[in-house]
């Protein structure tokens, strides 16, 4: 059983010999597919053409509770400066610090 880094490497020699069309219609891919490894080919060999992870680098960590500068209030009016735009918060923001 071929790897898909040595599918992808047939594609391309397939494409070279017979054709686009010819191609699409016999390794089922899509023209954009077939560019995007023909340029992973030409830029990292027949390694570029193994599958890459398409996970995030990094992911954001949610925090639990209010946001850093509700925690420690600076006196009145912190939930205004913290939401000036949104009563809805300003109230609930309010409620917590009590």
């Amino acid at each position: 059983m071929a790897t898909s880094a040595e599918r992808r490497y047939d594609a391309l020699i397939f494409w070279d010999n017979h054709g686009l069309p010819a191609t699409q219609d016999a390794f089922g891919v899509s023209r954009s597919t077939l560019y995007a490894w023909r340029k992973r080919h030409r830029e990292g060999g027949l390694s570029g053409l193994h599958d890459v992870s398409k996970a995030p680098k990094s992911r954001r960590v949610r925090r639990a509770g209010l946001p850093p500068r509700l925690m420690a209030p600076q006196g009145k009016g912190t939930p205004l400066r913290a939401f000036p735009k949104c009563r809805s918060m300003q109230v609930i923001a309010w409620r917590l610090i009590r």
